[in-house]
């Protein structure tokens, strides 16, 4: 068992069956991964793998983010899922280093 620090708190981290994840989560259709801010625990399903482990894992942090910081208050559900999805592509184009390095390298004039 792995465990993260967010927002200076111990999250424990579990790698578990889609069934698990389904019924930890607020509905049944989730099967990647749901994060249990009272428990401090995000589970993720054992059949990611990869890059796609790696995106549900930040997806679920950012739901701990928000509700660590209360922000998930003065959002509804759907909402908060989709500033998720929204930071989780940013931070994925954020670690894309051939778009790092365009950007590095143009001049705003040269981006149009």
């Amino acid at each position: 068992m792995k465990e993260i620090t967010i927002a200076g708190q111990k999250f424990q981290i579990k790698i578990v069956t889609k069934e698990t994840v389904r019924e930890k989560g607020e509905s049944s259709s989730y099967t990647y991964g749901v994060c249990d801010t009272d428990n401090r625990i995000i589970y993720l399903n054992r059949e990611t793998k990869g890059e796609l482990r790696k995106r549900v894992l930040i997806h679920e942090m950012i739901h701990a983010y928000l509700r660590m910081s209360s922000m998930d208050q003065f959002m509804k559900y759907h909402v908060e899922e989709a500033v998720c999805v929204v930071l989780e592509n940013l931070l994925d184009a954020f670690n894309n280093l051939k778009l790092i390095e365009y950007l590095n390298n143009k001049k705003p004039e040269e981006m149009e």
